[in-house]
Order: structure tokens, then sequence, then C-alpha cells
């Protein structure tokens, strides 16, 4: 028998579940190349190309809840550029008015003003105007491949600054150009001609490199020997990602979810006297996370499958191997015996995303009755076969001469978990009972017995797989005829 919550199942609590899965951030390499005389090939590969936040705490913000309302409108004038909670993604790490939080893992679909935080809001953190921050930052290699034969030279890389001034180098996001944080240059290992190299960066406003009315961060890496066409790789570290851009408002709207800001990042190569020898340029683009969403509904699979004639069940050993084949709804005992045992067997499967696990509950109508006709308490040995020894406890039962009846033992297959367990009423057993411990009776609903656990786990499982392995031995003085009774096999989830 194989069903998904069908007739001998069903569900405690079942509530959707939302899976917010990530699309790294846009991973630009070179944008574009300029060709002439003396330019090479120059390349920029940031690990981290998303945009950094800075927005304003709007109005409408409350104590005691998780919500933090942001403006929605570009104010270049208090430094707030980023005008979409979109912009963020779950896990950032924020600062409201200097104080951390953490954007919230939500299902929730909520306004672009609205950030959902794992800690509540105090007075504090409401108050209209102040900033909210979340600084992205991450390596950035470049590669450029240089002019061979140029004796002790060295290479300077200059990123984009928003100014001249020390906010460049503030710790703090700066719309426009890069925050230097103090930043640093990782120069290649010597190797070849380059026999020693030594490293230094400065900001801005530590520097005269200002092209136009534009100021740039210099990192430059010096070394000894003589240059090749090998092309070199460098790394920067330490950088904070540039915030949004001040743009006209026509092209202001929706522009930190689907445009780039690009900014250009010049490199040259100099040599000894510090005459430039070959120079390039690149750009990168810097803009928002793709969240890609998706549901995972609640899922449980429950099946009983059936176990061939001549098979070892339970580990019992080939000796007492399953006396039938039995299927997911019969278990066909057929002629049986006072003498010897009859044994049949079969296998419950139980795969669920329940965040809480599941229990697998049986009982049994009454005990086994002569035509089916009804058979409650221990019966009469002449119309009943009576259940093996109690419901909760073990009974050996290692020949005929132990007693007659019909009862079951459990083997563990394959547990996904080691919060399963098949031991009635005892939470969180691994080690269940089995046919070395001895054999139950299934509980008899005729006579109120409650249904008992024999599978269950604390948590979700791919697959946890048991035997339910039944045995059988008529009394002699049971009539002639056929005899039977039900099991009702539950499974109850908690989401």
């Amino acid at each position: 028998m194989k069903s998904n919550m069908k007739k001998n199942t069903h569900l405690i609590i079942g509530i959707g579940v939302t899976a917010l899965g990530i699309l790294g951030a846009f991973t630009p390499g070179l944008i574009e190349k300029t060709s002439a005389q003396h330019v090479s090939f120059f390349d920029v590969f940031p690990s981290n190309s998303r945009l950094s936040f800075m927005g304003l705490i709007a109005p409408g913000g409350y104590v005691d809840t998780s919500i933090a309302y942001i403006q929605t409108s570009m104010n270049a004038t208090l430094s707030g550029y980023s005008t979409t909670s979109a912009q963020l993604i779950n896990g950032d790490h924020i600062l409201i008015g200097g104080k951390n939080f953490i954007v919230a893992t939500t299902s929730a679909v909520l306004r672009e003003n609205q950030i959902p935080l794992t800690t509540t809001l105090e007075a504090a953190d409401i108050i209209v105007d102040t900033p909210v921050i979340a600084k992205m930052t991450g390596d950035i290699k470049l590669v450029f491949t240089p002019n061979e034969l140029i004796d002790n030279g060295s290479f300077t890389f200059l990123f984009p600054a928003a100014d001249g001034t020390s906010q460049s180098n503030d710790g703090m996001p700066d719309s426009g150009g890069y925050d230097f944080n103090n930043a640093e240059i990782i120069c290649p290992t010597p190797a070849a001609g380059y026999t020693h190299w030594s490293a230094s960066a400065s900001a801005s406003v530590d520097n005269d490199r200002q092209i136009g009315n534009f100021y740039y961060h210099a990192f430059t890496c010096e070394y000894s020997g003589t240059s090749d066409t090998s092309p070199l790789e460098f790394t920067i570290s330490g950088l904070i990602n540039p915030a949004p851009k001040i743009y006209p408002d026509v092209l202001q709207e929706d522009r930190t979810i689907s445009a780039l800001d690009m900014y250009g990042i010049f490199a040259d190569q100099s040599n000894e006297a510090g005459a430039i020898v070959k120079y390039g340029n690149s750009y990168a683009g810097y803009g928002s996370a793709v969240k890609m969403t998706v549901k995972v509904l609640p899922q449980l699979t429950f099946e009983i499958d059936g176990i061939g004639e001549g098979e070892n069940i339970c580990d019992m050993g080939p000796t007492e191997a399953s006396t039938v084949t039995t299927t997911g709804f019969l278990v066909p005992f057929g002629s049986i015996s006072n003498a010897y045992f009859t044994n049949a067997a079969q296998k419950i499967r139980v795969t669920t995303n329940a965040a809480y696990g599941y229990a697998v509950t049986v009982t049994s109508r009454d005990q086994m009755g002569l035509n089916g006709d009804p058979c409650p308490g221990a019966g009469n040995t002449l119309e009943c076969i009576p259940g093996y020894g109690s419901v909760d406890s073990n009974k050996p039962w290692l020949s005929i001469t132990d007693g007659k009846g019909f009862g079951y033992t459990l083997h563990v297959v394959d547990a996904d978990s080691d919060d399963y367990q098949n031991t009635p009423g005892t939470p969180n057993v691994t080690v269940a009972f089995n046919k070395d411990d001895g054999w139950r009776k299934f509980p008899d609903r005729s006579e109120s017995e409650q249904p008992v656990h024999i599978i269950n786990n604390l948590k979700s499982t791919n697959q946890d797989v048991i035997e339910v392995c039944y045995r059988i031995v008529s009394d002699a003085s049971n009539l002639p005829g056929d005899y039977e009774t039900t099991l009702t096999y539950t499974i109850t989830a908690t989401f």
C-alpha cells in the first residue's frame, strides 16, 4: 500500500513554507576596454559587486516591532541614497544610527519602504532621518598584462573616490565612489623576473590623484627585476563599495533594482624613472542582488510495502524467514499450525519535511476472530486467537512453549535522524525493542486500549524505514475456520 496522506494517514498541522534563495550579485568582469598604443587589456573582478546601502528612517515606525521604515525618495543632503528595501537581502548586517541589526529571513511580501529585522526596535531607532547603512565589501582582483623588459618599475591602480576629503576614508559608504577604509593592495608573489615587490596605498584625501573633477584612491606595487608579458594578478581588499549614485529624477526610479552604477578603474605600468610605459582602464558595474523565491509545500509520504516469502525479516536469521508473501494492504498467513510459528512482515517508509517530525501509531480492531467476528479482550481459545504478551512490555517468544497467539516485533532498517525512536512512551530512545528483547501484542480498540507509537522522529527526515514483523501460532483448541482482524496505521506530522 502506497499513499500520500491517504486512508490511514492524517496531517495534524500543515502550513506553507517559503524558501528564499539568493542568486549572487552581479559579477562583472571587463565592461569596457580601451585600445590604443601602449594600452593593455586590463580586467577587474569584484568578489562582491553589490551596492552599499545608505538610507534614512521614515515616519511610521513603532517601538517593540521588528519592521524599520525607510524613505523612498532620495535625500542627498542627508546622504539618503538608497530608496528601497529590495536593495537588501536576508542576513545583511545594517546599522541604524550606529546600532547593529540583521535583516530577517521572512516569507512575507513587504513594501519597498519596510525592512524586516531579527530584533525589535527601540525609540532611538525610529527617529526620522536616522541613517540606515549596510556596508558592502569584498576583494577585487585585477589582471594586468605588462610591457616586457621594463626594469625596476611599478604598477598603479586608481579607484574612484566621491571626493578628496576625509569623508572618502571614514569607513562609511559614499555615493559616487569607493570609501578607502584603509584598504590594501596585495602584490604578486616574486617569480620569474620579478625578484621583489613592495606595496603601498593612499586615500584620495592623502594624494594628488585627480583627473578633471574626479578624485581617486591610489594603490601601487613596485617591483625589482625585469617585467615580461605574462599577465599579473593583484588584489585590493578593504574598499567599501559605493552607495547608489545621484541621478536626475527621470533616471532615479527603480535604478537600485534594475540598473548598474558603472565605475571606471585606471591602471598603468611605469619604469624606474616614473614614466608611464603602458596603461589601461576598465569598468566595473555595481547593483543589487537578484532575489529568487520558491515555495516548498508541506510534504508527507507514508508507504507500507510487502515483503516476500523466504526473506530474512527483523534480523531473525534464515531459520526464521518470512513464511508468506505480503503486500501493502494484506498479510495472508494462510494455513497456520499450533506446532510451529508462521512469520510475516511489512516495511514502513516515511519521508517528510515537517520541522517537528512525525509519529506513526498502530492499533487493531480486536483479537483475531473466527470468520472476522468480534473477539474483544482475551477472547476464548475456541473462536479467538488472542494477542501475545502485552501492549507496552516485551515478552520473549523463542518457541511455542512460551505461549500461543498473535504478536509483533520491530526492526529499524534505516533511520535518517538520531532523534528516531520507536519505544512507546519513551522519547529520544534510539534503541528500539526488537526480536532479542521480545514481542508485544497490538492494542485492542474494542478494549479501549490506546494506539502505540511504533516509529517516530522529532524532525524532518529524508526516509525512515522500519520492518514490522508478525508472528502467529494457534492454540490446539482453536476451531477450524478463517480468522481475521484489521490493523490501522496512522501517521501525524507537525509542521
